[in-house]
C-alpha cells in the first residue's frame, strides 16, 4: 500500500487528459518531466471550541476533502504553460507567452480543469496518481515558480475537485487505476 500523503522522488511524467492507462502517453498531452512531486490529500475542518471552558476544543466538523498537487518539472514546458495559466499565445520563437492582463476575466477556473495523470518511469514498482478534475492555481503557481531556487525549472500547483463521477483522486499502480 502507497501513503496517502506523499512525496515521490521517483521521475515520471505528468499528462493532461489521458485517454487510456496502456502507455505513454496515453493518449493524452505529455506536460513535461518531473523532478520533484507532492500529492497532498487530506480533510478540511473547522475546529469548535467550548466558550463556557475557556476555548478549549470541544468538537471538529469535517468539511469534505482538499487535494493538492505541486511539482516541479525539468525544463519549461509549452504545454504546461497552457495548463497552468490563462491567457498564453504562441510567440514568434514557436514558443508560449503568458500575457497579462488574462482575456477570461469572469469565467470560473473549473473551465480550465483538466484529468491530470503523473506516470512513474517505472510503471511496475513505482505509484501513479490521477486528478480526475483538477484546478490550475495560476497566482499560488507565480508565488511558487518566484521561489523556486533552480535555473530552468518549471513548477505547478493544482488542487484536486469532484469530477462528474464524484471522484478526486486516486493513487496506486498504474494497472489498477482507472479513467
Amino acid at each position: 500500500m502507497f501513503p496517502t500523503t506523499a512525496s515521490l522522488n521517483v521521475p515520471g511524467k505528468l499528462f493532461a487528459n489521458p485517454a487510456n492507462l496502456i502507455s505513454p502517453p496515453f493518449g493524452g498531452t505529455a506536460l513535461g518531466l518531473v523532478k520533484a512531486l507532492t500529492l497532498l490529500p487530506g480533510k478540511r475542518r473547522r475546529v469548535i471550541t467550548a466558550e463556557e471552558h475557556g476555548h478549549e476544543l470541544s468538537e471538529v466538523i469535517e468539511n469534505g476533502e482538499l487535494v493538492v498537487a505541486t511539482f516541479i518539472t525539468v525544463g519549461i514546458d509549452n504545454d504546461m504553460a497552457v495548463q497552468l495559466f490563462p491567457s498564453t499565445a504562441v510567440g514568434v520563437s514557436g514558443n508560449r507567452v503568458i500575457s497579462y492582463p488574462p482575456t477570461n476575466v469572469g469565467t470560473k477556473g473549473s473551465d480550465r480543469s483538466a484529468v491530470i495523470l503523473f506516470a512513474p518511469r517505472n510503471l511496475v514498482d513505482h505509484p501513479a496518481w490521477i486528478l480526475y478534475r483538477a484546478l490550475p492555481m495560476t497566482e499560488e503557481t507565480a508565488e511558487f515558480q518566484a521561489n523556486l531556487d533552480e535555473e530552468g525549472a518549471w513548477g505547478g500547483i493544482f488542487y484536486g475537485i469532484r469530477d462528474a463521477s464524484d471522484r478526486i483522486y486516486k493513487q496506486g499502480k498504474i494497472g489498477d487505476l482507472s479513467l
